[in-house]
């Protein structure tokens, strides 16, 4: 779904994140993103992740907010395919 809204790969965004709890190997996290510029799309999102001892992400789980839309069910990802050994705290 993602991929079909964006206007390619060059399109402008921002990211803001804050950290905003920690307790051992898991992390919540507020994002938001905006899109173009000037901003024409804004996105939220709470991001519960869980690392491994040695530090890639084991699991995410996203809950998106789109303030024009209606609400939408979170989306998790918990597989040993999603190593994203950048995404530390």
């Amino acid at each position: 779904m993602w991929e079909e809204e964006r206007e390619g790969p060059d399109e402008v965004f921002t990211l803001a994140t804050d950290i905003l709890a920690v307790d051992g190997p898991t992390a919540v996290v507020r994002a938001e993103v905006c899109y173009g510029d000037p901003p024409g799309q804004e996105y939220r999102d709470l991001w519960v992740i869980r690392f491994a001892g040695d530090g890639p992400c084991t699991w995410f789980e996203e809950w998106p907010y789109w303030p024009e839309r209606p609400t939408r069910h979170a989306m998790t990802w918990r597989s040993r395919s999603l190593r994203r050994p950048h995404l530390t705290l």
